[in-house]
């Protein structure tokens, strides 16, 4: 699961490239919250209860 969302988090930051690049800010923010937010939830995921509170420690 976690892999997944590691690929989840890297499209969504081509996509938020893309959306900035286009002049589409909007999009571009929507996108990078969906890479930080699965690249957040990955680290939960990989830390198990430890990871969960540096997860929340790091943002």
């Amino acid at each position: 699961m976690a892999i997944r969302l590691d690929r989840t988090a890297r499209s969504a930051e081509r996509e938020a490239a893309a959306s900035r690049r286009a002049g589409d800010q909007t999009s571009a923010r929507r996108a990078a919250d969906e890479a930080h937010g699965a690249r957040r939830a990955a680290a939960m995921l990989r830390g198990g209860p430890d990871g969960v509170e540096r997860a929340f420690d790091a943002s």
